[in-house]
């Protein structure tokens, strides 16, 4: 039986390469959590526009995350199947990484068929938005950031 070594993280350790060179994950924590925090904020000054894309999935997971990881804003790769355990105790599970490409195109091309969710009423929004919501957190695009990507890009989405 082989042991799967996770590409992202410092040789024997699942604490994922960073740009500080934490090793330790409290650390890491916390440069994350300070870095992205300024990242958001700064997106407010200067916003992603654009189509409600892929593309655009990825530059807000890059302009959040950029400070932090060198592999910011590209889709998690030679992972194969991927589980998380959260501080909760809840498993966070996701399918093989070499699914990812197609499954968002799918998405996407779902809700580019809804027009992007114009037009919808308050509880018909709240329904597509929570939908597409699910759909993308599943698939789990990136190896870290997927849940503070989501909640930046789906406003933005609201928005339009």
């Amino acid at each position: 039986m082989s042991v799967r070594v996770d590409p992202y993280c410092y040789p024997g350790t699942n604490v994922p390469v960073n740009n500080a060179g934490f090793r330790l994950q409290t650390e890491l924590d916390l440069f994350e959590a300070d870095a992205v925090l300024l990242a958001a904020a700064s997106l407010n000054l200067s916003p992603i526009t654009g189509q409600f894309d892929q593309a655009r999935l990825l530059e807000t997971h890059r302009r959040l995350f950029h400070p932090v990881y060198a592999w910011a804003g590209q889709l998690r790769q030679n992972t194969g199947r991927m589980a998380k355990l959260r501080e909760s105790g809840r498993v966070i599970s996701c399918g093989p990484s070499e699914h990812v490409p197609a499954a968002l195109a799918a998405v996407f091309a779902d809700l580019n068929e809804d027009r992007y969710l114009c037009e919808l009423d308050a509880t018909d929004l709240a329904e597509r938005v929570g939908f597409y919501y699910s759909e993308i957190d599943a698939i789990h695009p990136f190896r870290e950031g997927n849940s503070r990507t989501l909640r930046v890009f789906f406003p933005d989405l609201c928005r339009a």
